[in-house]
């Protein structure tokens, strides 16, 4: 009975392989030989460890059926090697935290100074949780810092960004591409602040704790444009690669580029982090637990100066629809593109923080 239920599988995975085929898709990854049930333990073809799952259960089915890795196939029910980590997304709604509620909210398909070197320009729509932080005078807004919208009042940026020489920032724009020309641009909008929360153990000395969350006045408007991002709950990251977003310089002490980039940056992991990044002043513990680094090995692709406070992120897509999260948010780095990670805040590890100012507005 056994080879004729291979037979079978077999025959059914060589017929959805066919039919990609035939439409120009890439072919799946189905282990026969190695047949297993819902709730095992699987490897998928891009090497990240998983859990053996009905397909309409696992966060990670995509319309396009690219790439699919199959464990077995049951009952005419095809049983999918979900990604461990993304399945930690599929929860009930009350074992959801505050932070994954409010992504099911906008989303609910699912359950140092430092801008982006060696970037490409973001288009209309693509990052619409982008934001930028401002500090207006008589000469216009000097737009330093970036951010991210996450709820419909806050966004959250990097400590530092909330003081620029005892001055605090003022304004956030939300839909803009282009900070300095308004034709052929998408629709910006400006918001006052009106609360800054600083993570109580920040210290403007160190490094350490570099996270913020701005208040606006009024709330912002959700359109396509602007529209908030999710925060990602957990220390591992489904992702060997991340997005760094920006409106900084485009290399080291060069001129503001004021138009939003975005680079696909590899994570390096603490303890490689640790040895490219000495102790200092700033840094006397070295690297912890709620920092991680990105580097690009080729050393063309990086955060820099401007971009303070913007995201580190990946996509999650379900069908064609991509929920960002944001995983790191822009702290410090030595030099712009070179041998030097860049450091960001871990947003995971200070989420017990980000729901206690949140409650406080729920």
């Amino acid at each position: 009975m056994r080879s004729k239920r291979v037979a079978v599988e077999f025959l059914a995975a060589f017929l959805l392989n066919f039919l990609l085929t035939i439409n120009g898709q890439d072919s799946i990854y189905y282990p026969v030989d190695n047949e297993k049930s819902v709730g095992e333990k699987c490897i998928r073809s891009d090497g990240l460890s998983g859990i053996c799952e009905n397909i309409e259960n696992c966060p990670q089915k995509n319309v396009t059926l690219q790439n699919l890795d199959f464990c077995s196939f049951s009952s005419q029910t095809l049983i999918y090697c979900c990604p461990q980590v993304l399945a930690k997304i599929a929860k009930s709604k009350t074992s959801l935290r505050l932070v994954e509620e409010i992504c099911e909210e906008y989303y609910p398909s699912i359950v140092a100074n430092t801008l982006v070197v060696g970037g490409k320009r973001s288009l209309p729509e693509e990052h619409p949780h982008m934001a930028a932080i401002g500090w207006s005078s008589e000469e216009g807004i000097d737009w330093r810092c970036g951010g991210s919208v996450i709820t419909n009042k806050f966004i959250i940026t990097a400590a530092h960004c909330t003081s620029s020489r005892g001055v605090q920032p003022d304004i956030i724009r939300t839909g803009d591409l282009n900070l300095l020309e308004t034709e052929n641009d998408t629709y910006p909008i400006d918001y006052k602040i009106s609360d800054i929360h600083v993570h109580p153990q920040y210290s403007a000395s160190l490094v350490y704790h570099d996270i913020a969350l701005l208040k606006i006045s009024p709330e912002f408007e959700i359109t396509r444009l602007t529209k908030p991002a999710c925060l990602w709950a957990t220390e591992d990251i489904p992702e060997k690669e991340l997005t760094a977003l920006g409106y900084g310089t485009l290399k080291y002490s060069g001129p503001q580029a004021n138009i939003l980039y975005e680079a696909t940056i590899p994570v390096l992991a603490n303890d490689m982090c640790s040895l490219k990044i000495p102790t200092n002043e700033r840094l006397p513990n070295g690297i912890k637990d709620g920092q991680m680094c990105a580097l690009d090995p080729n050393g063309q692709k990086d955060t820099c100066q401007g971009d303070s406070g913007g995201p580190l992120q990946f996509k999650h897509y379900i069908g064609l629809i991509g929920t960002p999260f944001i995983v790191g948010i822009t702290s410090f780095g030595q030099y712009c593109a070179g041998p030097s990670p860049g450091v960001y805040t871990r947003v995971s590890t200070y989420l017990d923080w980000i729901e206690s100012v949140l409650k406080t507005d729920r």
